[in-house]
Order: C-alpha cells, then structure tokens, then sequence
C-alpha cells in the first residue's frame, strides 16, 4: 500500500489557493476600476422663456438636433462626452422668403465637465440694432453643486417677476421674484411629501399646482416658476381658442427630477 505525501499534497493545496487568491483580487479590482475611474457626467437640460414661435436647435459640427419643439417647456437630456462648444439656433420666418424657414443662432456656450447637471436658459431680449431679424438672447446657467444642492433636496427657481409661496408637506416657503431657494423637506416612508405651489398676482393669491411629489433619496428635484404673458398661447389648438377664447397672462409651475 502506497504512502499519501501529505507535504506535498500541502504545497499544492497552498499553491492553488494563492492562485485562486490572486484571481478574485484580480477580478474584484476590474469590477470595481470602473466606478473608481468613472469620469465626471454632464446632464444639460435647456428652458427657453421666449413668447415667439419657432423650434430650437443645438448644432454639432454641421449636424442639428432638435432641443425644443416650443418655449416654455424644459428640453429632454443632453449629454456631452467631453467639453465642446454648443451652439444653439432657432426657427425663424426667412425675411427674404417669407414661406420658408431659416435657422439663426441665439446663443452658445462651451459645455465643461464642472457643469454636471444644469439647466440653461435662454431669455430674448431687446435688440437695438437696425437688423431686427437677427434676436439676441441671454443665457443663464443654473448649476447643481452637490455642496450647494444635495440629493434628496428641491431647488425652486423663481424666473418671474411675482413673488410666490410654495408648501413642502409643513415646510412653507416665500421666493421673492428673480431669486431661488433650496430646501430639504421630510417624506413619508414611501419617498412621497403633498406640495401646494400659488403664485401672488394684484388681486390675491393664485394656486398654481397641488399634488403629491416623489422624492428619493438620491435623487433631486428643481421647480421652476415661469410667466407667460400669451398665456402659453403655443399650446392651444385654433379651435380651442376659437371656443375658450384667447387665453390670459399666466404664471407656470415646471419640474424635472435629476
């Protein structure tokens, strides 16, 4: 009968597991490299407070892209891989071909890495040169700084010229115009806290939205207050006008989750 050697039964035994060891290193370090050598996202999302109609573009070498078919309405995500410049045009009647339409640019910006998830907004303002087919627009960024804006917080803008007063479950707040807040509100056990969003206008306060709103822990949200002096006219079809009539100034409540 043959003896085991159980020295060297060891020293295998010993030398797969060091092998065997180094493999899981191995393969525990590639999974996690991933998210150690992430690079910093950009999440670019566009409102444009303009009263004309027309469609908004944001051209790419000699490619466009739609970003809003329609004012008054926060644009779907972009998402620049690296920093590039961004040049933004809108659809405006051709002076010279009044049937047609052409693309003019009314901003543009150099999208960094810094500006993680913003929203930018493009406002016309009054242009005092001779060529009035040419609008100028201003641009404002509104960045989300994890310092300033943490997750599981909402951020309110408020981009009209009225104060308005906002409740988060118990939490009440008052934006003057033009200035913005962030607050942190308690949720119940399903992420969920009931909101009432009015708007003061000459003669006494208007509701402007009253709901329910989700809030998760890792995520943010960003309420803006907008005023349309049409009354959002670019949302209504003729016959609805036709029966309702012409619709009145009005302030607006938009949100986006990020």
């Amino acid at each position: 009968m043959n003896k085991l050697d159980l020295s060297k039964t060891y020293k295998t035994l010993t030398i797969l597991g060091c092998l065997l060891g180094g493999m899981i290193m191995s393969t525990a370090k590639a999974t996690a490299q991933p998210a150690d050598s992430e690079s910093p996202k950009m999440e670019l999302r566009f409102l444009f407070l303009d009263e004309s109609p027309g469609a908004y573009y944001l051209k790419k070498e000699d490619t466009f892209s739609v970003l809003s078919d329609s004012p008054y309405k926060i644009s779907p995500v972009i998402r620049p891989l690296t920093e590039e410049l961004l040049e933004i045009y809108k659809e405006l009647p051709n002076p010279e071909a009044p049937e047609t339409m052409q693309r003019i640019q009314i901003g543009k910006l150099t999208a960094s890495l810094e500006m993680g998830s913003s929203l930018i907004v493009l406002t016309p303002i009054k242009n005092m040169a001779a060529d009035t087919s040419r609008p100028k627009y201003q641009v404002n960024v509104y960045g989300s700084d994890s310092n300033e804006f943490p997750k599981n917080s909402i951020r309110i803008l408020n981009l009209s010229n009225a104060p308005f007063a906002c409740e988060f479950n118990k939490d009440r707040q008052l934006i003057a115009p033009y200035s913005s807040n962030i607050i942190k509100p308690d949720t119940d056990s399903k992420n969920r806290l009931r909101y009432k969003v009015a708007a003061r206008k000459a003669e006494g306060w208007e509701l402007l939205d009253n709901g329910v709103m989700l809030l998760r822990a890792d995520e943010r949200v960003t309420g803006v207050l907008i005023y349309s002096p049409s009354g959002m006219r670019h949302t209504f079809s003729e016959s609805e006008m036709e029966f309702f009539g012409e619709p009145k100034p009005g302030y607006y409540w938009l949100t986006y989750t990020d």
